[in-house]
């Protein structure tokens, strides 16, 4: 068995741990349809809180600016509550990584 002796004696910044990406809502249908293209089952996102797949089948911005999307459960919702109760079938966020 062989013995490592570690030594913390470098710069602390060659110990910092790497951040996790940011991630926010979409602001615009534009915006939510290109990022879907980039994710495999194109369309589908699941539901955290009750493990339910659903298709998306409208992405639409209704006149009062607020941004609606229409599942097949026939439901209507925001982008907020998308990226808080759903997420792309790879597992990814149902939003945008900010850079």
């Amino acid at each position: 068995l062989n013995r490592v002796d570690l030594s913390f004696d470098d710069d602390p910044s060659f110990y910092r741990v790497k951040p996790e990406p940011n991630y926010r809502p979409f602001n615009n249908r534009e915006e939510c349809w290109e990022e879907m293209h980039k994710h495999s089952d194109f369309g589908w996102v699941y539901e955290k809180a009750n493990s339910k797949y659903h298709n998306i089948i409208g992405i639409s911005n209704n006149i009062s600016g607020d941004i609606e999307i229409t599942g097949s459960a026939c439901f209507t919702t925001s982008f907020e509550r998308m990226f808080m109760d759903f997420q792309f079938i790879d597992g990814s966020p149902f939003g945008i990584k900010e850079e």
